[in-house]
């Protein structure tokens, strides 16, 4: 005996449901790797430091 009789009429619907879902998260991580490739992108290199600098100038002038 089925002790939830409406258990299968929701099924479907369920299961429709749960598909939407996980293709919306699908689009939502998809979406913020985009978003983070983006930002990655527009982080130029950090600008050399002083210690940076020097070094290089102290390896052109060794011989």
């Amino acid at each position: 005996m089925n002790k939830y009789p409406l258990s299968n009429s929701f099924s479907p619907q369920l299961e429709k449901l749960n598909r939407e879902i996980y293709a919306g998260l699908s689009e939502v991580r998809r979406h913020l790797k985009a978003l983070e490739e983006a930002e990655k992108s527009q982080h130029s290199p950090k600008p050399p430091t002083f210690s940076d600098l020097s070094g290089e100038a102290f390896k052109d002038e060794t011989p």
